[in-house]
């Protein structure tokens, strides 16, 4: 079986009417006794009729084709008119009932078209867009952005002159604290709030046409509290320059809550040069390890093997930090103390023998005869 759906005007005007036209085939060998094909029409549209009338439902979309015998095929037609906002794009699907034969060829099963609706003269507009204010601290109140930055109204940004705003619901409301919508479209989230994420649906209309309205929603998400701590150690503790460290880096969520966008930076200083870096989960790009989220009491380490350098700064301190609320910013940081570094001992300087050595010593050895003659029995 295979359905095939065209519509009259590809770019119809807002508040015409549009005719989507459906053909069901069955291509074959075998009939189908309940063949049915799903057209619900989206948002973008409102339905004015269908022929043929009875078979067709508006409510549920369901086109009941009924028995079909190989090579055969049906129409509809659905009238529908074009709304100023919303979803254009029409799909239709065919399937058969039960008992009818499998379909060996399924890639036809579906079609869609979406037309792109083009204003009217003198038709006013009005555009509200999905917001996401990303994650905000839950220890302490945050006022987000107004969910009207990027809402236009007849093509210029919407404000509190030229919409109304009318705040809807959130999808799920905390157990603690509250999350609320103010007049001017901005969100305000009180400390304590429980974390997790949140939509706050809301509907603008033009002040001018206030028929004329669109609706949107905004996503925050709000990060629990919670204690990052990092250690860090290196092996060995003596070395020379070329020779191998190891330093073990690991991070621990003490809680009480999940920790978000957990990041770990790990520069190393001039007195070492990166060989790898193996992290237990996440990712590595010197000097950032991305280690994600990290739930209460997790924890996740990162070994980085280098090699020493003969001179430069062996000091390596490693950060940690979080999208959540930390509590405690003490334990957000740590080092080693570099490795003690075995310098190679330079060879002993050599002494110079004069040419005439032989000389020179019985010459010396005459002058201190000399000396010690005249300290014992002084001059006579």
């Amino acid at each position: 079986m295979s359905v095939n759906k065209v519509v009259d005007k590809l770019k119809p005007q807002v508040g015409s009417e549009v005719v989507f036209t459906l053909s069901a085939r069955n291509d074959g060998p075998s009939p189908v006794s309940a063949a049915r094909v799903t057209d619900l029409l989206p948002s973008g549209y409102t339905f004015v009729s269908a022929a043929p009338a009875t078979s067709y439902d508006a409510a549920t979309g369901v086109w009941t084709v009924g028995a079909l015998s190989a090579g055969s095929s049906r129409t509809l037609r659905i009238t529908a008119k074009v709304n100023a906002t919303g979803s254009y794009a029409n799909t239709a699907e065919i399937a058969g009932g039960t008992g009818d034969p499998a379909d060996p060829k399924t890639d036809n099963n579906s079609s869609t078209v979406t037309p792109v609706p083009v204003a009217a003269p003198g038709a006013p507009l009005i555009d509200a867009v999905n917001d996401s204010f990303g994650t905000v601290p839950g220890d302490k109140p945050t006022t987000t952005a107004s969910v009207l930055v990027g809402d236009t109204a007849n093509g210029q940004p919407a404000t509190g002159s030229n919409v109304t705003l009318t705040p809807g619901k959130l999808s799920q409301p905390p157990a603690k604290g509250s999350i609320k919508m103010n007049p001017d479209g901005t969100l305000t989230i009180e400390a304590g709030t429980t974390p997790g994420d949140y939509e706050y649906s809301y509907k603008i209309c033009l002040v001018a046409a206030s028929t004329v309205c669109d609706s949107a929603t905004a996503t925050v998400v709000v990060a629990g509290v919670t204690d990052m701590g990092v250690l860090k150690t290196v092996e060995p503790g003596v070395v020379a320059a070329g020779d191998k460290v190891t330093f073990t880096i690991t991070v621990k969520n003490h809680g009480p809550s999940d920790a978000l966008d957990v990041q770990v930076t790990e520069a190393l200083p001039s007195g070492y040069t990166l060989v790898s870096a193996t992290p237990s989960v996440g990712t590595f790009a010197a000097p950032i390890w991305k280690v994600g989220t990290l739930v209460n009491g997790a924890s996740a380490t990162l070994k980085v093997v280098a090699t020493v350098n003969a001179t430069g700064d062996y000091l390596n301190v490693v950060t940690v930090s979080t999208a959540s609320s930390d509590s405690v910013h003490a334990n957000n940081q740590a080092s080693v103390a570099p490795p003690s570094l075995q310098r190679p001992t330079p060879p002993a300087s050599a002494v110079p023998v004069p040419a005439n050595a032989p000389w020179a010593v019985l010459l010396v050895m005459l002058a201190m005869w000399m000396l010690a003659y005249r300290a014992r029995f002084g001059r006579r």
